[in-house]
């Protein structure tokens, strides 16, 4: 094994330890999975002035999806519901890492999620 094979396989493992569970809706299949948790400055603009934006993101493995998500699915996390979509009007989801295996979602807050039943 090389170097750099250790390399990933460390890397992995730390990306293992800091995942926190979701709950994610595409379309009417909702799965639950593991997601590492951040956030994403975007800057955008409102007229002419420069705004920036702070996004929660969320990273996943494209494996643990049924699908790409696309805009106005939906996640829970902690309690809170969010609304997927990217602050600078795009696609609600961007490839993270060079080996299209994972995916950081960025989301809007709507809120304490409803009470599951």
């Amino acid at each position: 094994m090389s170097i750099f094979d250790e390399g990933r396989q460390a890397l992995a493992a730390a990306a293992a330890m800091a995942t926190e569970p979701v709950s994610v809706t595409i379309g009417s299949t909702t799965v639950a999975i593991q997601a590492r948790v951040g956030q994403k400055v975007f800057r955008t603009h409102a007229g002419p002035a420069e705004v920036c934006v702070m996004a929660r993101r969320f990273i996943v493995r494209t494996a643990d999806l049924p699908a790409l998500p696309g805009n106005r699915d939906s996640l829970v996390w902690k309690g809170r519901k969010f609304r997927l979509g990217c602050p600078d009007g795009g696609p609600p989801w961007r490839w993270h890492g060079n080996d299209n295996q994972n995916i950081a979602i960025y989301v809007t807050d709507l809120g304490a999620a409803p009470e599951s039943k």
